[in-house]
């Protein structure tokens, strides 16, 4: 039997790798072709072994959605209206948190030290949490061992975040110390 699902989430040819391998895991699956612009697969497998709910559980697993392809249907893939809400919503948090992290080096004022670190990191942890997505979904991918977009992004946001914060306490420390120099390198 041969049918055709429509799939929500997928973003990069890795996406699409994911899916195919996945499903191929599955006993009865013969054949399986993702298509990325179309946001869709098409399975043949032997619907003894097989059912809708299965492939579903699968897709759902490596984290994305899976529903019956409809013709004619318009596949509403919220994904890019996500990004964009969430991108504007860590601006409106990274201004100020760009503001209190620079405001010294720049010769504005800043409020005290241990106080501009409190709001530098609430700010933070906001933007973590409205991007906390990136994290679940690349690491799922990697537990998977199927890296995608979503694991790139959250390599990247983890290797600079521990970088900045290694930074910060050691310029804090440099500074609560009369260090200058230390500070300024």
């Amino acid at each position: 039997m041969q049918k055709k699902f429509s799939v929500l989430g997928m973003s990069c040819t890795n996406c699409a790798l994911a899916i195919e391998k996945g499903l191929k895991k599955i006993n009865g699956i013969k054949a399986v072709n993702v298509s990325l612009m179309a946001k869709s697969i098409t399975v043949d497998f032997d619907d003894k072994l097989v059912t809708d709910d299965i492939i579903f559980d699968t897709v759902n697993k490596l984290g994305y959605t899976a529903k019956i392809f409809v013709e004619n249907e318009k596949v509403v893939d919220t994904t890019t209206l996500d990004l964009k809400k969430r991108f504007f919503s860590s601006l409106v948090l990274l201004i100020p948190l760009l503001y209190f992290s620079m405001s010294e080096m720049l010769g504005l004022l800043a409020p005290d030290l241990r106080i501009n670190l409190i709001i530098q990191a609430v700010l933070t942890i906001g933007i973590i949490i409205i991007n906390f997505t990136f994290f679940k979904g690349g690491v799922k991918a990697v537990i998977n061992r199927a890296p995608n977009m979503d694991t790139l992004v959250a390599l990247g946001a983890a290797a600079a975040f521990g970088y900045s914060t290694f930074a910060l306490f050691a310029m804090t420390d440099a500074q609560l110390k009369g260090n200058i120099s230390a500070v300024l390198s």
